[in-house]
């Protein structure tokens, strides 16, 4: 039995392997570090170091091809090897019990970033002179939230649905009032300009009220710039469409303590109901002044 997991082991706590993932991640930590001049930081852990893979895009595909290894595949096959290399070659002994160390410390390190990195939650909280908040902000990433605000004791009602969601021709459940969520058009950055300002009435747009519509940009990753995400939505119930609207991101937290209600329906109750698009919440924190309950994320069908 011993020497069969050995026989299995042995492949897998080969030394070319180590060598193999140590070199893949130099040139992951060379190149993420060159292209985060570019990307930003965010963008380039996510796209480096919190990955499977690397991807490749030909040109006017939205094909995605994979030509690297990424930080999760390396990490994940580093900490395999270790562990196939203290089953397959070493024998414990007080004499080699520093090795042992070292590689457990190596192990826990691996462990330690792979569970940080998929269970940590980075946000901010923002106050001004005099403010009360229970909820934080997380700037990178954002939310279209809808907000019943019915509540006799001054709290809000809020479900989330976060932008990976808004997917144009998809369709989207939501947990209030039986209501259904239909995606039409969204742009990961825009720029808002007058409707005279369009070249054509073709131009890819959505109207955003009146005298404002916005037109899609390319995304920006610098540090001082921020991008202006846009959707068009439409909700509907039974079948029957209550309306369709354009919203664009808007760079302040989504409550009603802010007023940063974008647009507003009649619930089935009689209830007013609040569409908004801003900031993701990170939910209920510490002893509030504005109940703001956790957020429930809305399921895509």
């Amino acid at each position: 039995m011993t020497s069969s997991l050995v026989q299995f082991f042995k492949p897998l706590a080969s030394l070319k392997l180590t060598i193999v993932c140590l070199a893949c991640a130099m040139v992951l930590v060379f190149v993420g570090t060159l292209d985060q001049v570019h990307i930003g930081i965010f963008e380039a852990q996510n796209r480096y170091f919190k990955s499977f893979f690397l991807y490749f895009s030909p040109p006017g595909s939205a094909a995605r091809i994979p030509w690297f290894p990424g930080g999760y595949l390396v990490g994940s096959v580093l900490l395999v090897n270790l562990i196939a290399a203290h089953a397959a070659r070493f024998k414990f002994s007080w004499k080699k019990s520093g090795i042992l160390i070292l590689h457990s410390g190596l192990i826990l390190l691996l462990l330690g970033q792979l569970f940080t990195s998929l269970f940590e939650e980075e946000s901010q909280r923002r106050l001004n002179q005099g403010e009360t908040k229970n909820f934080s902000e997380i700037p990178y990433l954002d939310q279209v939230a809808m907000i019943d605000l019915s509540s006799a004791n001054d709290s809000e009602q809020e479900t989330a649905i976060p932008t990976s969601l808004l997917q144009p021709g998809k369709t989207i459940d939501l947990p209030t009032d039986g209501l259904k969520l239909a995606i039409h058009s969204f742009y990961p950055n825009s720029a808002l300009i007058s409707p005279n300002q369009l070249p054509s009435a073709a131009f890819p747009h959505l109207q955003i009220g009146p005298m404002a519509i916005a037109v899609p940009v390319e995304k920006t990753y610098k540090q001082n710039e921020r991008n202006l995400s846009a959707v068009s939505l439409s909700l509907s119930r039974n079948g029957e469409t209550i309306g369709t609207w354009g919203l664009v991101f808007r760079d302040r937290s989504i409550s009603r303590s802010k007023g940063k209600t974008i647009r507003s329906f009649c619930g089935q109750s009689g209830t007013t109901i609040h569409l908004a698009f801003g900031f993701k919440n990170s939910g209920t924190i510490g002893t509030p002044a504005l109940i703001l309950p956790r957020i429930s994320p809305a399921k895509s069908s």
